[in-house]
């Protein structure tokens, strides 16, 4: 990668694990992570107007699908690892450090 600019808090090493990890994998796996990551999205609902242009909100049982298939998708979230070396609390501080006068997660580092 010596003409690119690394992604942010990334290093050659990290980018070398990926593309390792990659090519291991067999063609089942990564059609089942690629089937996973399907999953786990939710396409935008699409918008409906009544005759008079107001919004129409989305119904309860749309509501609570809607709530059941986010929470899905962070329990996926939370199942993936950190890449080698990543904390979170570095994160966490780098956020904040660009944003001192509205810190969004003072006290989780």
């Amino acid at each position: 990668m010596d003409d690119q600019q690394l992604p942010h808090g990334w290093n050659e090493n990290q980018i070398q694990e990926v593309i390792a990890h990659d090519q291991n994998q067999s063609e089942e796996e990564q059609l089942a992570e690629i089937e996973a990551a399907r999953k786990t999205s939710k396409p935008p609902r699409r918008l409906q107007f009544d005759s008079q242009g107001h919004l129409i909100p989305p119904t309860a049982a749309e509501h609570e699908a809607r709530t059941a298939a986010i929470k899905k998708m962070f329990e996926e979230i939370r199942k993936i690892p950190n890449a080698p070396g990543e904390d979170d609390r570095d994160f966490f501080r780098a956020m904040d450090s660009l944003r001192p006068d509205f810190p969004l997660f003072e006290g989780l580092y």
